[in-house]
């Protein structure tokens, strides 16, 4: 029976007890109620099932909502970093393989072909300078993990010291809050590297 069902009982029982020790008056049903109002409110507080998101334990808002948000984040940033180093090390062959050319050359003659090769290798420079950039802003995003994690940390501190509620739904708009600042401050990194297009490495 549920704690709905078994509500109705746990009333009537404590008004006989009150009514038979105190006989029948307004104090015994209003202490009544109240009684079985705290009763009610203790289960509530106790059930690590209820439905309110202050009463869902941490440990399941944990693993069901807050650690698969911020492993999604770490997926992408991972993956990033994996797809950037390939790229930056087939660039790096690239560029000694250009290099090699263009020493072969030598400084006299070649003119059209010297100058095919340094706009190959300025291009390469180039997009190396873009992927290195792009490291830096899965520095950042990583570092917003870091802060979620800090602050997931906080308030498990909190829980256990000052028996505080665990508050998913904030602790989730905190995290998105983060995740906000981290790609806004990303996003103002793209447009600055945007503004050094066109320089040239030799």
């Amino acid at each position: 029976m549920g704690r709905v069902g078994r509500t109705p009982q746990i009333g009537i029982s404590v008004l006989i007890v009150l009514l038979v020790l105190f006989g029948i008056g307004w104090k015994s049903l209003i202490a009544a109620a109240m009684i079985t109002s705290m009763f009610v409110w203790l289960q509530k507080r106790s059930d690590p099932k209820a439905g309110s998101e202050f009463s869902r334990t941490p440990l399941t808002s944990l693993q069901k909502t807050v650690i698969p948000e911020l492993s999604q984040q770490l997926d992408i940033s991972y993956n990033d970093s994996h797809q950037s180093i390939n790229q930056i090390t087939s660039l790096f062959v690239s560029l000694s393989e250009l290099v090699k050319q263009r020493n072969a050359l030598g400084s006299e003659g070649h003119g059209h072909e010297i100058e095919q090769l340094e706009l190959k290798m300025n291009a390469a420079y180039k997009e190396l300078m873009e992927l290195l950039q792009h490291g830096d802003r899965n520095l950042q995003r990583q570092a917003g993990v870091i802060e979620g994690l800090a602050l997931i940390n906080k308030q498990l501190g909190l829980l256990e010291q000052e028996g505080a509620d665990w508050d998913e739904a904030w602790v989730m708009n905190e995290l998105v809050k983060i995740k906000s600042r981290t790609e806004h401050a990303m996003s103002e990194k793209s447009a600055a590297s945007a503004q050094d297009e066109g320089v040239t490495y030799f």
